[in-house]
């Protein structure tokens, strides 16, 4: 159990991330106008915020202020209000939606079950209109003020006026349209089943020409005045058409499998799912310039915030790349499955498929101190007037002074020091090798009083002068008086204790065997017994019960601090490592499913689960926000208890706990013997 702390900033950073103001998509297969790495940002200052959107999101596209999420399996839209920050709204359209485009202050969505369009109003979010196309449309742009639709199941392309919603013409294509791009008054498209590239007239719906391939036509980008276009037939490839003699000129070899195509700052841009790289070519040379790794099966590329986003499926991370340096080693965790990616409002926008969300990528400045302290750092807390860090390696605690985060004493205590509670008047640290407790002096920043303990300890807390002490070792637990230095009591619990809170009238002591123990602090003497579930690892008492997450069985169980019994049991996920009441709610961490649960305390039942970072550790509850530490891939989360939003900062290595204090957040780093601060703010230019 971590004791509360709280931080007003955190409210102001999630705002930070959610930025208002609106920025269009841009064009289809186009490219970004500025200079190449206008904007370019730095190692650490893109944050990823994560939305839940109900249901698995397909492609999407940013209009009006909004981003509009394709569901294609509900048959519906999500309209994201970017500059409210979370609120959604869903919008029935037809059946199996899949294709969306924006223009004409209407958002359009092809239905590929029925063979219709959804006009949406991009103002309202109200359906103006249903209109009927060809059979089993998928791809829709808007260009030359009419919206096109590729009709896979007849072979043809739908021209519909932009402003009245008619149909003014329909062109029969090639077999199995999949995909158009629009360049300089034609409308481009790749007919993947008989291998063939067809060109419209943009403000006739006439077809003007064809180009044959010889190879599947899969995806469409315009880059150096060419037509650019994909093919996953044997090595893979992306062909050259020249627009103006209307057959392909140059064929480059990209790898097997190349999933997106994008033409952006000067360049070519070739995602590999199989080979898990990004290939960046010249379009006016037809040399391959580079071949950049990313992540595991890149499936998307989007153009913004002065840099190449890709999406990589398989391992749930959008690698940023650099688009004068070609430096793609700025890699950001989202959800799971990553898919589409666009750009819009000062952000990069991802649908993560699987876990039905969408991650929002902003650009905020975090900067990061970091302050080197002693060796296998473990526990922090801050209180009378500074922050404090147990380093069990070395047998010290570090102060660290929160204005400027340097070290200002290094305080040698017992053997092994771990946990450690603030009080105003002293720092209580127990020396679990040598079963000793050490009384600091927060003022003179030196050791007061050792005392001997028990056995082992292992967690300690300090409650109406009293310091108590968990001694896993030896089964007991120790009550020191905090202003005599003296233990008053020693009460035999038995097992392994590992945590001990104050609440509800008693002293409660979580055993690791799989036990919580009530001790009346009156009679210093064990009052009851309440069996819970297998390998429990975290106690809480919050809003008039006892919790105990159970590592083993993935359990939460609620005891009544009456009876004592338990009276629920609430099947939460998988190896639980921590429990957290705060904001009307009691969070837990489940690690192996790298996601926090969200219980509602009366109910006792699960509201929700938000995706954090890998192997969540431990929680810590703040004025405005919930602090996830993610010992998995380094990096601490926040969780807005209203939205349900998160954003995630990169850290040091092995992190363990993280605190609020001074206007920051503060991480201890196990492996590396750090301790992260970071801080935040908007960037000068916005």
């Amino acid at each position: 159990m971590s004791a509360t702390r709280t931080i007003a900033s955190v409210g102001v950073f999630l705002a930070l991330v959610a930025p208002s103001g609106a920025c269009s998509r841009a064009g289809q297969g186009g490219e970004p106008s500025g200079p190449p790495g206008a904007g370019a940002l730095g190692p650490t200052d893109v944050v990823s915020t994560t939305i839940d959107v109900g249901t698995n999101p397909a492609e999407m596209v940013f209009a009006q202020g909004s981003l509009w999420v394709v569901h294609h399996s509900a048959g519906t839209v999500t309209r994201l209000d970017a500059r409210r920050g979370h609120e959604t709204t869903e919008i029935g359209v037809g059946d199996g939606p899949g294709g969306v485009a924006a223009g004409g202050g209407s958002v359009w969505v092809a239905n590929h079950g029925d063979g219709t369009v959804s006009r949406i109003d991009a103002s309202s979010g109200d359906v103006t209109d249903t209109i009927t196309v060809g059979a089993g449309p998928r791809d829709v742009i808007v260009a030359e003020g009419a919206v096109w639709v590729a009709n896979t199941g007849d072979g043809t392309v739908s021209r519909i006026d932009a402003s009245s919603g008619d149909v003014t013409a329909t062109a029969s294509v090639g077999d199995l349209p999949v995909r158009m791009v629009a360049d300089a008054g034609a409308v481009w498209v790749a007919n993947t089943g008989d291998r063939t590239v067809s060109r419209l007239d943009a403000s006739t719906g006439a077809v003007t020409g064809t180009v044959p391939l010889g190879a599947a036509a899969e995806e469409l980008a315009v880059a150096g005045g060419a037509v650019w276009v994909t093919s996953s037939d044997g090595p893979g490839i992306v062909s050259r058409i020249d627009p103006t003699r209307l057959r392909a000129t140059a064929v480059v070899q990209v790898g097997i499998a190349p999933s997106a195509l994008l033409g952006a700052f000067g360049v070519l841009w070739v995602a590999g799912q199989e080979s898990g790289s990004v290939t960046r070519i010249d379009p006016t040379t037809n040399r391959v310039l580079t071949v950049t790794p990313v992540g595991d099966s890149p499936v998307d590329l989007a153009a913004g915030l002065g840099a190449v986003w890709v999406t990589n499926g398989g391992d749930g991370t959008v690698t940023r790349i650099d688009p004068v340096t070609n430096d793609a080693t700025v890699s950001v965790a989202v959800g799971d499955s990553p898919s589409a990616v666009v750009d819009g409002a000062r952000s990069i926008w991802v649908g993560n498929y699987h876990d039905r969300t969408v991650s929002r990528l902003s650009r905020v400045v975090v900067s990061t101190q970091v302050v080197p302290v002693g060796d296998s750092p473990n526990a922090i807390e801050s209180g009378a007037g500074a922050l404090w860090v147990t380093n069990y390696g070395a047998g010290t605690v570090s102060r660290i002074d929160t204005a400027d985060g340097s070290v200002t004493a290094s305080i040698t205590v017992g053997g092994g020091p771990g946990d450690l509670a603030v009080g105003a008047d002293g720092v209580w640290v127990a020396n679990h090798t040598d079963g000793t407790v050490s009384h600091i002096d927060p003022q003179r920043g030196e050791v007061a009083a050792t005392v001997a303990t028990g056995s082992s300890p292992f967690a300690v807390t300090i409650s109406g002068g009293v310091v108590w002490v968990a001694n896993a070792g030896d089964g007991t637990v120790s009550r020191i008086d905090a202003a005599t230095d003296e233990v008053t009591a020693t009460v035999a619990v038995g097992g392994s204790p590992i945590d001990v809170s104050v609440g509800a009238g008693a002293l409660w002591v979580l055993d690791y065997g799989g036990r919580v123990v009530r001790v009346d602090m009156g009679r210093n003497e064990v009052s009851d017994v309440v069996p819970v579930g297998a390998t429990p690892r975290d106690l809480e008492v919050a809003y008039g019960a006892v919790w105990v997450a159970n590592g083993g069985d993935g359990t939460l169980m609620r005891i009544d601090p009456r009876s004592p019994r338990v009276t629920d049991v609430v099947r939460v996920g998988t190896d639980l490592t921590a429990v957290e009441g705060g904001h009307g709610a009691i969070w837990v961490a489940m690690s192996g499913d790298a996601r926090v649960a969200r219980i509602d305390p009366r109910r006792a039942k699960v509201v929700d689960s938000l995706r954090v970072g890998r192997y969540p550790v431990a929680l810590r509850s703040g004025s405005e926000g919930l602090w996830v530490t993610n010992s998995g891939d380094a990096t601490v989360t926040i969780l807005d208890p209203t939205s349900g939003a998160t954003a995630t900062i990169p850290v040091g290595s092995g992190p363990l706990a993280a605190t609020p204090a001074g206007g920051s957040v503060w991480v201890v780093n196990s492996v590396d013997a750090t301790v992260t601060r970071a801080s935040w703010a908007a960037p000068d230019d916005e």
